[in-house]
């Protein structure tokens, strides 16, 4: 598996209310002083089930218990990596949020990540994460489409970013 930083994600405009700017091209870990990759793993629960039924993006939802200390010190929003479900092959690309979900006004910080495959239900099965790299904060949108629109973006941002 390789990574792949191109220059056409850097000239990327948005095209929805969410503009990424040029200057702000995705960020591996490793150049935000973080040595490693994160990893995050747990059994899949149901969440709020706003990604599968609102937002057309269904997510995986991991316990943020194990990880309180880490999420203290995570910048909340929107990350790239890896998923694999039951320790089998293959591997997915994923886009995963971290943080409060402002549009929804959430009282506690989530964990959910879209597996970028056409998946049946995973309820129940091991889930383990790769975070490689950031997107973008998180961000109060004005309205669903809005939000919608940014989701869009951040896959395509993963799409390009994580090859293999």
């Amino acid at each position: 598996m390789w990574l792949r930083y191109t220059q056409d994600l850097v000239g990327k405009q948005g095209s929805g209310p969410f503009q990424r700017q040029v200057s702000e091209p995705p960020v591996f870990l490793y150049q935000k002083d973080q040595t490693n990759p994160i990893v995050l793993k747990g059994i899949v629960l149901r969440g709020y089930q706003r990604g599968r039924q609102l937002l057309g993006c269904p997510t995986a939802n991991l316990s943020v218990e194990p990880y309180q200390e880490l999420l203290q010190s995570l910048d909340c929003g929107i990350y790239f990596g890896w998923a694999k479900l039951q320790s089998k092959l293959p591997v997915y690309k994923t886009v995963v949020s971290v943080g409060w979900n402002p549009v929804f006004e959430n009282d506690q910080k989530t964990i959910e990540a879209h597996l970028m495959a056409d998946l049946e239900d995973f309820y129940g099965q091991h889930l383990s994460l790769l975070l490689l790299g950031f997107i973008r904060r998180e961000f109060k949108f004005s309205s669903i489409p809005a939000l919608e629109a940014a989701i869009r973006e951040d896959k395509w941002v993963a799409e390009r970013v994580c090859c293999t």
